[in-house]
């Protein structure tokens, strides 16, 4: 006599969990960003904020290449964010 085979719906179930636990951790992350940038701000004030425009530069450029900035026109690099 052969016992019958149990149903598989524990995969599903813990596939389900597991998706669940990435998920609240990357929310978790992110809001953990926002309060370290928003503490960053409140300690150094305006200093701490960075420009949209120049973190959208960074991003498109390829990894290890430098973004150089010359902020006055002096003709001098015064800021090079990698």
């Amino acid at each position: 006599m052969t016992l019958p085979r149990p149903k598989r719906r524990c995969l599903p179930v813990a596939a389900a969990a597991a998706l669940a636990a990435t998920m609240s951790a990357w929310a978790s992350a992110a809001a953990g960003q926002d309060a370290r940038q928003a503490l960053l701000e409140r300690v150094f004030g305006q200093a701490a904020r960075l420009d949209p425009k120049r973190v959208a530069q960074v991003k498109a450029l390829p990894p290890g290449k430098p973004l150089r900035v010359d902020r006055d026109g002096d003709g001098r690099v015064d800021i090079a964010r990698l």
